[in-house]
């Protein structure tokens, strides 16, 4: 039971390390200007503990929900796909369909942290998902496209201006 317990503690250990601790990638680092406002976040979910490339596809979601032709399970689907995405590159080396395979103790123990790096990752992912889908961010989103209507009115009427007073 002990060996059991130690296995999964430093398991554990070296998930958090791998996700939280390890520099990203620079291919994954995520933009100044790219963040995960609180209705994208699960509760719990400082924006320091968001992964480079997650701030980065909450960003694009963002920018999802502000088009005027957008639909809210649309982007929310994107939302998913990348994040799941981003979990499979930042954690290539998991290989889930090869769990409990025996090979050297040094290789299994890699490959069995990363692929609790990867489910980890995936069930972030997953909890996003859920944050997205509530009710309340249905709100948000019909508020967001409430303000991109008004955008285009404006800026319908004010070509209408510019054309008036041209002639």
């Amino acid at each position: 039971m002990r060996k059991f317990v130690r296995a999964i503690v430093e398991v554990g250990l070296s998930a958090f390390v791998l996700i939280w601790v390890l520099p990203v990638p620079e291919a994954f680092a995520a933009t100044d200007s790219a963040k995960c406002e609180a209705w994208h976040r699960p509760d719990g979910y400082d924006e320091a503990w968001i992964p480079g490339p997650f701030k980065a596809i909450c960003a694009t979601h963002t920018t999802c929900y502000e088009k005027a032709d957008a639909t809210w399970s649309a982007c929310n689907s994107a939302l998913y796909t990348s994040l799941r995405r981003s979990c499979e590159n930042m954690y290539p080396h998991a290989n889930l369909s090869a769990a409990g395979s025996k090979s050297g103790d040094d290789e299994a123990s890699a490959e069995a942290s990363a692929e609790a790096s990867l489910m980890s990752c995936l069930q972030v992912a997953d909890e996003f998902y859920s944050k997205v889908q509530s009710p309340a961010t249905l709100k948000h989103f019909q508020a967001m496209q409430e303000k991109s209507a008004d955008k285009s009115v404006d800026k319908t009427g004010e070509k209408a201006i510019h054309q008036v007073t041209a002639l």
